[in-house]
């Protein structure tokens, strides 16, 4: 492919990875290339794993020694292609997408990606480095099922800080940097900022599962990112529109309910 080119990846929230559509080689139809987006290093040793699928038939990506994973033959019409992005070592959540590409020029990313990347969202069960804030939430529906590919995301004021969506059992990660501290101790200080949860009753049970293991849900990145906006709420009814992040310590909201 060609025609596309690596850019900044400092397009999306603090507590995402990207991947970006680059040139990859003269040769090959497809090429993703995945980028840490706190740091800006390509992910070198143990890509993510990607195949591109058209009906039954499946095209494994394979890594080209630079960091990327491209593919040399296509499944089907590039016009009806889906990606399928999962991590055998278990750092990201995984997700599929619809590709296009209307000319020999490159591919098209999902409409609802703002730039060139895709945001590779942290597992609940990742390694983290401890110098990070975290909130973890495990959400759950009315009758106590996991709300699975339920988005939480974490805002101050009107920006995004940073988004996820919860797994097969409801739990969800937030990872960003700590705010910046006020004058004084550091010790004991507080950030708080706004919750958005989007939610819809039904939605995970629609989305796409692996084909070669049905029990991994691969929830397509665009309709979950644009679930109707719901509500967050303890298990007595009490709204949840708020997280206090303390310094040096995890938030951990444990079990909220999802209502429309």
């Amino acid at each position: 492919m060609s025609g596309a080119q690596l850019l900044d990846p400092q397009g999306l929230p603090p507590g995402f990875h990207k991947i970006s559509m680059e040139t990859i080689s003269l040769q090959a139809a497809f090429g993703l290339r995945f980028v840490d987006a706190g740091s800006g290093r390509p992910l070198m040793s143990t890509p993510p794993r990607v195949r591109l699928v058209h009906g039954r038939q499946v095209v494994e990506a394979k890594p080209n020694g630079g960091g990327a994973m491209v593919a040399h033959l296509l499944p089907g019409p590039r016009d009806r292609t889906r990606i399928l992005v999962t991590d055998p070592a278990g750092r990201f959540l995984a997700f599929s997408f619809a590709a296009t590409a209307p000319s020999a020029k490159g591919w098209m990313l999902p409409a609802c990606v703002a730039g060139p990347f895709l945001p590779l969202m942290l597992s609940p069960t990742a390694s983290l480095s401890g110098t990070e804030a975290t909130l973890r939430v495990t959400l759950l529906e009315a009758a106590q099922r996991p709300a699975r590919c339920a988005v939480l995301s974490l805002f101050e004021g009107t920006q995004l800080l940073t988004q996820s969506f919860a797994d097969e059992n409801g739990r969800v990660l937030l990872v960003l940097p700590w705010p910046e501290p006020k004058p004084g101790v550091l010790a004991g200080q507080s950030w708080t900022r706004r919750l958005e949860l989007r939610w819809r009753a039904g939605f995970a049970a629609e989305q796409p599962r692996d084909p070669t293991d049905p029990r991994m849900l691969l929830p397509d990145l665009c309709n979950t990112l644009s679930q109707p906006v719901a509500q967050l709420r303890m298990a007595d009814g009490t709204p949840i529109t708020e997280a206090t992040l303390r310094h040096g310590s995890p938030t951990d909201l444990s079990n909220l309910f999802v209502h429309p």
